[in-house]
């Protein structure tokens, strides 16, 4: 067996309303076991606190993201993502995040996998970006960012773009999902098939929608789960009954489209995927086409996932789904479509492709379903690793590769 090492390299960044650890595939030890009980170690799970490690007791500050060099044709960086349960075990590999995915293109530029002196674009809007080709591990298929950089092929994080959930300003970075339907269960954007369907959550009908693209999401009707749609984060997290009927949802939507054996077994099986939306009509005043309150990992996002944004966005343009019928109506040509969330608004620009969606009877294609987001990089140096780590419980191979490949 290899020497166990002190310390690992890492990089730690905000990625839109998000933080997370940035490492290096070489870095860790291959895809497996250990690797996740060491990212966990690392990040201080399983405690509510996250204490011991450099989680920040929260769904959004509980991320990692494990990079390195593509060897797919056209593609620069390979990005696997994971979502770390705070309170137990679990770490969860499937799927991506729309929020620290803004961070990838930077990360890969500054480690030097994409040099940004070549094949830069002028933007009358953005001046100078570098597009970034990023394979999403998790999904199976690949994002678009657009990363602003200096004449000298460095990354830009100063700018005046403002968004909802974060402080302050910073360059924009374009992350464009319009080639990722179907990511999650290989079905297309509807993977029950059905623009609507229904679940029981408590003995009690819900009509819902699953829509797959950027992420798979489940969405209900808030007022059928008993609330407004308009509380913050923290008066949701706080109802028990609210956070058991929303993984019931999750777990009955999951078992309906083949993700988990039984509903009762979600949080074991699938412990990331699909989030649930739960939806209301924006009011008189309010400039957003649709309001939603997201949840992952059981837990109501303090803002609005990238991806969730996204995800909704194209499921309003699908005849028939509850964010169809719950939205404002829709406009055929290029422009944002604005989600609401508990500090504002996520707004998605989307153009959908001419002979394609409700207009033409079928489900839609995308000529651009792009969000805007920014990132900083925070630290970067030496993560210590804690001499009570047991390496012994798993084969160590560091220089490992990525989930897949």
């Amino acid at each position: 067996m290899a020497e166990a090492p002190e310390t690992i390299p890492f990089t730690y960044y905000r990625g839109g309303t998000s933080k997370a650890l940035f490492f290096h595939a070489k870095d860790l030890p291959q895809p497996g076991k250990l690797r996740d009980r060491l990212l966990l170690r690392l990040m201080g799970s399983p405690d509510p606190m996250q204490i011991d490690g450099m989680g920040g007791t929260h769904p959004v500050t509980s991320k990692i993201a494990v990079l390195g060099p593509s060897k797919r044709p056209g593609v620069d960086v390979d990005y696997d993502f994971a979502q770390c349960s705070i309170r137990t075990n679990h770490i969860s590999w499937e799927g991506g995040c729309g929020n620290i995915s803004s961070a990838v293109g930077p990360w890969a530029i500054s480690q030097g996998l994409v040099d940004a002196r070549s094949g830069t674009s002028k933007d009358t809007a953005l001046g100078t970006v570098k597009e970034v080709r990023i394979w999403m591990v998790g999904l199976g298929n690949m994002l678009i960012a657009h990363v602003p950089v200096n004449e000298k092929g460095r990354v830009i994080e100063k700018g005046q773009q403002a968004i909802d959930g974060a402080p302050g300003t910073g360059a924009a970075i374009w992350m464009d999902y319009k080639e990722t339907a179907g990511g999650a269960c290989k079905k297309g954007l509807l993977p029950s098939g059905n623009p609507v369907d229904s679940v029981t959550v408590r003995g009690k009908e819900v009509e819902i929608s699953i829509c797959d693209i950027a992420n798979i999401m489940v969405y209900a009707r808030a007022a059928d789960l008993g609330i407004s749609g308009t509380e913050p984060a923290r008066t949701l997290n706080e109802s028990k009954q609210l956070i058991d009927d929303v993984r019931e949802l999750r777990g009955r939507a999951s078992q309906m489209i083949g993700l988990c054996s039984s509903w009762e077994k979600v949080d074991e099986e699938i412990p990331n995927l699909p989030y649930v939306v739960l939806l209301v009509e924006s009011k008189d005043g309010d400039d957003g086409d649709v309001q939603g309150r997201l949840f992952l990992d059981n837990y109501c996002h303090s803002s609005m996932a990238g991806t969730g944004a996204t995800c909704t966005t194209a499921c309003a343009h699908i005849k028939g789904t509850l964010v169809n019928q719950m939205s404002r109506p829709l406009q055929r040509k290029l422009r944002a479509f604005k989600v609401g969330h508990p500090v504002g608004h996520l707004p998605v620009i989307v153009q959908v492709k001419s002979g394609t969606g409700i207009d033409a009877g079928r489900l839609p294609e995308f000529s651009t379903l792009s969000f805007v987001r920014t990132a900083r990089q925070i630290a970067k140096g030496e993560l210590c690793i804690p001499e009570d780590f047991d390496w012994a419980a798993g084969r160590l191979e560091i220089n490992g590769g990525l989930n897949g490949h």
